[in-house]
């Protein structure tokens, strides 16, 4: 630790030196004998310095984050940018205050047609509030549906959204909806 022999100012040329050499850290603690490397850094920070070996988010990056890092999984997230740790994308999702949505227990409704949909969506790596979402179907799914007549328009747009087809058959007649 550092005696506070210095003041509290810095000279001109202690910045100079800063720019010069950042960062080389312990360079700078041998001629800056009265600085701490916190104070270095923060003055480093203060005149626009950087760590070369640190790399900035970029617009798109941080977009990518923003739209798949709460519904893909870590793996398949991980490929999406290769050049990033586990640990700095998670750091920036919690910068972003993004958080990953809980995948919640399958919960049958006894609706074979509600739960087929439910568990698609849970193979998807989907919530049920993001099936609503991108199935435009209000709160349908994310709600208990258990106790609600079926509705068969959002479980059109569901079944839609997942590539899938509804088919109806009768006396060995088959009538495709979708």
């Amino acid at each position: 630790m550092k005696l506070n022999a210095c003041p509290n100012f810095w000279t001109n040329y202690e910045g100079g030196l800063i720019a010069r050499h950042y960062p080389k850290i312990d360079f700078l603690l041998s001629i800056l004998e009265f600085r701490s490397r916190t104070v270095i850094k923060r003055r480093a920070r203060r005149l626009g310095l950087r760590d070369p070996k640190i790399r900035s988010w970029t617009c798109g990056e941080v977009i990518t984050l923003r739209k798949y890092y709460k519904i893909m999984p870590v793996k398949e997230f991980m490929k999406l940018m290769p050049e990033r740790s586990y640990d700095s994308i998670r750091s920036k999702a919690r910068c972003l205050q993004i958080k990953r949505h809980k995948l919640p227990r399958l919960i049958p409704t006894g609706v074979n047609l509600i739960d087929t949909i439910k568990i698609e969506a849970s193979h998807q790596n989907m919530t049920t509030v993001d099936l609503d979402y991108l199935s435009n179907t209000g709160e349908y799914f994310s709600r208990k549906c258990r106790h609600r007549p079926v509705d068969f328009y959002a479980c059109a747009q569901a079944i839609q959204l997942f590539g899938g087809r509804l088919e109806i058959v009768w006396n060995e007649r088959r009538i495709q909806i979708l």
